[in-house]
């Protein structure tokens, strides 16, 4: 029995191990495989999660590289705004980078016309390294154009009282905005496409004819004659449409205090070749201390502006042989400027007067021979302004003269006794007589005109990204 019993023990010990062993080797590949299994949901988290966080950083760096875009956006139009003249194609050329936040910023721009298409660039390096730069871009068309700003009127009269008066067989053939009364009297013909007076029209003259009603007449305070009272026909106001629709434009603003210090030629930047008869100041303040400066005088004078870089940004020259005049830039004197010949000029340029501004005696400055209606104000413009604040009348025309250009008198204008002014002009108040016209508008401003920043208009519905 004993040895039966050792040998059964030892079978069944035999018979458990063998057992034991074929569980460890059945064990053996579920554990494995599901070791694998683990590793695949582990490696495919973390794929996830990796991919998750590339997706996060690559959204991150998109928005940043758009962001970007956006600042050379910004800053092509800061460039226009604080340029002297946005309607130069110069003053945005090729592409300007400029890197920030570990990116860049790009900007360029192009015109046509009066309009630019200015493009801004963002860039970010991609987070994969077999990947390019993250990149996005927008764009946006910028007018320089004066339509829709007080330039946009040829005639623009800022004073909200008193009364602007057209006499004596005066005939406004340009576009007039008046902030406060209009006074036609005495055989005056307003005969422009369009009229805008924010006070009253006081009428004994026409407003467009029966045959040749002008465009539009927006007369917001009404018709004098008895009580105060819509314009009609029956006050010889001609209009196809006729309104009381209120506007609201303001007097273009003028800095002298930055024309004096930065005009180049001026009193504080001398001409660095030639000069000017008596220099453009006699001392180094704003004072009107210079005497009055003879714009065409008997004898020539050359004076210009080269800045470092060789260019000629300024200048101011007569030839007194040809009776012709050239202007570039801004130029300023510290006192009055007036001329009484004739002359011819071509150039842009804006002229400034810490006093008045007068043409008298059959003087004439034309933008092409002869004074015709073929001036191309966008080549040839030069704008005067007349800075005085004292003087009832800080630009004045009188006695025949004929003048094609631009004007800005921080006062009051006059244009009387068969003169003309064909440009634009922009007073606090005006007195337009005897026989006195006025011709051409203009589309664009000349260098360093009053507020020329406020031409500078994005073009709604133009952005894209």
């Amino acid at each position: 029995m004993s040895g039966h019993a050792a040998v059964d023990e030892t079978c069944v010990r035999s018979t458990l191990g063998r057992r034991a062993r074929r569980d460890r080797g059945q064990a053996l590949p579920i554990v494995i495989g599901m070791m694998m299994v683990f590793g695949i949901a582990i490696a495919t988290v973390m794929t996830l999660t990796l991919s998750n966080q590339r997706d996060t950083i690559r959204t991150n760096d998109a928005a940043k590289a758009y962001n970007l875009a956006e600042t050379g956006l910004n800053t092509a139009l800061s460039v226009l705004v604080q340029s002297v003249d946005p309607s130069d194609p110069s003053v945005i050329t090729g592409t300007t980078t400029t890197a920030i936040d570990n990116g860049t910023a790009s900007y360029a721009g192009s015109l046509s016309g009066t309009t630019w298409t200015l493009t801004g660039t963002g860039s970010i390096p991609n987070p994969d390294p077999a990947g390019g730069a993250i990149v996005r871009r927008v764009s946006q068309q910028v007018t320089v154009a004066v339509t829709g700003t007080a330039w946009g009127w040829s005639t623009f009269i800022a004073s909200p009282s008193g009364c602007v008066n057209v006499n004596n067989n005066a005939t406004i053939n340009t576009t007039m905005y008046v902030a406060g009364n209009l006074c036609l009297s005495n055989g005056s013909k307003y005969t422009a496409s369009d009229l805008y007076v924010s006070g009253t029209l006081t009428n004994s003259g026409t407003v467009g004819t029966v045959g040749t009603p002008i465009n539009s007449a927006t007369v917001v305070g009404g018709c004098t004659g008895g009580a105060v009272h819509a314009c009609t026909s029956g006050d010889s106001v001609y209009a196809s449409t006729v309104s009381q629709t209120p506007q609201s434009l303001t007097k273009p603003t003028v800095n002298l205090a930055n024309a004096y210090a930065t005009a180049q030629p001026g009193p504080l930047n001398a001409c660095t070749t030639g000069s000017v008869p008596g220099g453009f100041d006699t001392d180094a303040t704003r004072n009107r201390s210079r005497s009055q400066f003879d714009l065409t005088p008997g004898s020539s004078y050359d004076c210009r502006y080269v800045n470092g870089s060789g260019t000629t940004v300024g200048q101011l020259t007569w030839n007194a042989g040809t009776s012709t005049l050239t202007a570039q830039g801004v130029i300023y004197f510290d006192g009055d400027i007036v001329s009484s010949g004739a002359a011819t000029y071509t150039g842009r340029a804006t002229i400034y007067s810490s006093g008045t501004v007068t043409f008298n005696n059959n003087a004439s400055l034309c933008g092409i021979a002869g004074c015709t209606s073929s001036w191309d104000t966008n080549n040839n413009l030069i704008m005067f302004v007349a800075g005085s604040s004292t003087d009832t009348y800080g630009y004045t025309l009188s006695n025949n003269t004929n003048v094609q250009a631009a004007a800005y008198a921080v006062t009051d204008a006059l244009v009387s006794n068969n003169a003309t002014q064909w440009g634009p002009l922009v007073a606090r108040d005006a007195t337009i007589s005897n026989n006195a016209t006025q011709s051409l508008p203009i589309t664009r401003l000349p260098p360093g005109a009053p507020d020329i920043s406020s031409v500078v208009r994005p073009i709604s519905g133009t952005w894209r990204s």
